[in-house]
């Protein structure tokens, strides 16, 4: 079985247009403070503009895809009736373990439940980079299935600790190998009905219901969720003399977990191959369906321009001066400064302390997070907090409940936590409010000259003044070509705008806490380009988030250089719903 998936398949074609001699005049800048003298801020800027026009493909799974089997085995003391020589557990697993034991794109889990009153639930195979329960080698699993047969059966059916013990094996797996692409299947076998799930009550005296409140099937959903349409739940049913009630329950369950129900009955070999038709390797789509090129040095100022942002916070450069002159009173003496990010904050950028504590007079708030940004949205942790709406929604039920479940605060890691396909961080540069970033149908929200929001963050206009389009704004346009016979979904990309602007030089002196850097020289810009990319059959996943960060020159003596479409890094969200 393979598991080597083709990487994606990117053939652009790229052309730069430099439309030098453009000359924009900045007006005043008009901040709509009271009792504050007017700062008028007028110079002259260049306009240098770069075009891309391409064709790209995205293959079907574009990564190396791990299969991790987790193994979930009742050890109560029924066994000794059901399965006394380990026929139907251990040789079947042992069959099924031989068969891939030589495949590098495969792992290993083993969870026994039952055998002991005092320690209901245990696993036989750990981690070995972090001691805890885990996945590890067929070596690991052989030792597994030596102490399945050489234990004694024991104890009763504690199916709900079981089901525990599995979603933390997943969910830590997720978190510690966050770039391994996995597919997770889990295989429950039982020969019994399980305890209740208070833990109280007789041993097997409980039954899994169709409920939709059952809380069996709310944990199977609860694993499942972990990694939607990458993980799966198999049941296994394999009493003597037959149970009814506990084989139709261990159905249920299956059909939970989107998996496979086997009934025993009377027969002894199973094929556990037979279950693994249901991982998800279909072709992967755009979210949005958009490829979105920024430059990141481009501001939103409040004088409704758009101009040069040399630290990329948010604010231009003219307004931090600006805010600075005017409301020296409130920042007590401190200045922003359009070569520094966190002039004033250590945690929050200036564009966050102009709109959250200079607006309203308020202190910023004690943030203990660290400066990082897991999700490549431009935003770090204690920005994200801010970040919120009491109405969040996303584009379906689960997106929406997942929202409120954190509050309605953007999610530190999912760059795109409202799921309209833009970053949380150029949302919120753009339009400035709390609920920008985690309100799916702001973007529907109507501006001056019948332009939507997704009108302003696609063609780059400005909120205070969406009617005006000239060379400071964009024209991107990605456009479905073709699916091929090998599953690439392709597309045409053109962008003939892309203003660039005179920096001034910038050290990114949060640089070490990111796997990404937005120092740049004097005259450089920092240009992000992204897609998002989902399965095919779900088009409102999460997704993969594909980002590059590039350089071009405003200098056109120097060169302008060209973009790069064949380096794009993936970030794929590490927990599912409700699990962040």
């Amino acid at each position: 079985m393979e598991k080597k998936i083709q990487r994606s398949t990117y053939s652009f074609i790229y052309r730069l247009n430099v439309l030098g001699g453009i000359f924009l005049f900045i007006g005043a800048v008009g901040l709509g403070y009271t009792n504050c003298s007017d700062v008028v801020l007028e110079r002259r800027v260049p306009s240098v503009s770069a075009s891309a026009i391409g064709e790209f493909c995205i293959g079907p799974d574009d990564e190396t895809v791990f299969d991790k089997f987790l193994f979930v085995v009742d050890k109560s003391g029924s066994n000794r009736r059901a399965d006394p020589n380990n026929v139907r557990r251990a040789d079947n697993i042992e069959r099924f373990l031989n068969q891939h034991r030589d495949n590098p794109y495969v792992k290993w889990g083993f969870i026994q439940f039952g055998q002991s009153q005092a320690v209901p639930v245990s696993s036989y195979i750990m981690d070995p980079n972090t001691g805890e329960p885990g996945f590890s080698n067929a070596f690991a699993m052989d030792e597994a299935l030596g102490l399945l047969r050489s234990e004694a059966d024991a104890g009763c059916t504690p199916y709900m600790p079981a089901l525990a013990l599995s979603k933390q094996v997943i969910r830590e797996d997720i978190q510690n190998y966050p770039e391994e692409s996995s597919v997770y299947h889990v295989f429950f076998l039982s020969d019994g009905r399980p305890d209740p799930p208070s833990g109280g009550g007789g041993c097997g005296s409980a039954t899994v219901t169709n409920s939709p409140t059952d809380p069996f099937l709310f944990e199977v959903r609860s694993l499942i969720n972990l990694k939607p349409n990458k993980a799966f739940f198999h049941t296994v049913f394999y009493h003597i003399d037959g149970d009814p009630p506990a084989s139709q329950g261990l159905r249920f369950m299956a059909e939970a977990g989107r998996g496979s129900f086997v009934d025993l009955e009377m027969e002894d070999q199973l094929d556990f191959n037979s279950f693994l038709g249901g991982e998800d390797r279909k072709s992967r789509i755009l979210k949005g369906p958009r490829i979105v090129i920024k430059n990141l040095n481009a501001g939103f100022c409040l004088d409704g321009s758009i101009d040069v942002d040399s630290d990329a916070d948010g604010l231009c450069d003219k307004d931090e001066i600006a805010i600075s002159e005017q409301l020296s009173e409130r920042l007590g003496g401190r200045r922003l400064s359009p070569t520094n990010r966190h002039s004033v904050d250590a945690k929050f950028s200036d564009k966050f302390v102009y709109e959250f504590g200079l607006l309203r007079d308020r202190p910023m708030p004690q943030c203990t997070f660290p400066n990082s940004d897991e999700d490549f949205d431009l935003l770090n942790p204690c920005e994200e907090t801010l970040l919120r709406d009491l109405d969040a929604n996303g584009p379906t039920i689960r997106w929406t409940e997942e929202l409120l479940a954190r509050g309605g605060t953007a999610n530190p890691k999912n760059p795109d936590s409202s799921g309209n396909g833009f970053l949380d961080g150029l949302q919120f540069f753009q339009f400035g409010t709390p609920s920008s970033a985690v309100n799916f149908l702001n973007l529907r929200d109507r501006y001056a000259g019948g332009f939507s929001g997704e009108d302003l963050m696609v063609e780059h206009r400005h909120p205070r003044r969406p009617d005006v389009f000239n060379e400071h704004n964009y024209d991107a346009r990605t456009v479905f070509v073709e699916k091929r016979p090998t599953g690439e979904n392709c597309y045409s990309f053109t962008q003939t705008q892309l203003a660039l602007y005179p920096t001034l030089e910038f050290i990114d002196e949060n640089r070490g806490e990111r796997a990404y850097d937005l120092s740049h020289k004097a005259g450089e810009n920092v240009i992000l380009m992204y897609y998002i990319s989902v399965p095919e059959d779900d088009p409102n996943g999460y997704g993969i988030l594909h980002y590059s960060f590039q350089k071009l020159n405003y200098n056109r003596g120097e060169g302008i250089g060209q973009l790069r479409f064949d380096q794009f890094e993936k970030y794929e969200v590490p927990l599912s719903f409700g699990e962040l």
